[in-house]
């Protein structure tokens, strides 16, 4: 039997997910209050509650029942996602916007690679505890709302049928 997570073991293997959850949810309450009513208008707005499920809750009750330690990857992770927050801002500063939309999502794609291989290769974890680091990274959430707001702007476009010359 695995042995009770303590408190540091618990604050740094609930950290991301926790963060998410707070994220998600305030995401959501301030668009709420933004489009006046608590509606899912867009698929952008499902996508946090998508975010809030998958890399909150889900990580969450993984690190919580089956008692899976991931505190010992809190600062790797940490600076696998400020780097990742750091390119792309970067990145949005210096390119266009059109240019950017595509370049977000490569760089959150790359991101996404690099943290799973890093932590399937260099620093070995157990496929437990690969599954509760890749399900509560930043840069999925990041990703998966970028899908969401890519399929919100490409349906606006076809119902406003805008073309680009």
């Amino acid at each position: 039997m695995k042995h009770k997570l303590t408190k540091y073991e618990l604050f740094g293997s609930l950290a991301f997910p926790v963060g998410i959850m707070v994220w998600a949810a305030y995401k959501y309450i301030s668009g709420s209050f933004a489009l006046g009513d608590l509606a899912i208008h867009f698929m952008h707005r499902w996508s946090y509650i998508i975010v809030f499920a998958v890399c909150g809750v889900l990580p969450l009750l993984l690190t919580l029942i089956m008692r899976i330690d991931t505190s010992e990857h809190f600062l790797p992770r940490l600076m696998i996602s400020l780097f990742t927050l750091a390119a792309v801002s970067i990145a949005g500063e210096f390119l266009d916007f059109g240019v950017m939309m595509i370049a977000e999502g490569i760089l959150l794609l790359i991101s996404l690679v690099f943290s799973g291989l890093f932590f399937h290769i260099a620093r070995p974890v157990k496929l437990s505890g690969w599954i509760v680091i890749f399900f509560g990274n930043p840069s999925l959430v990041h990703f998966i709302c970028y899908v969401m707001q890519m399929s919100d702007i490409k349906e606006l476009i076809q119902q406003l049928n805008i073309t680009f010359n």
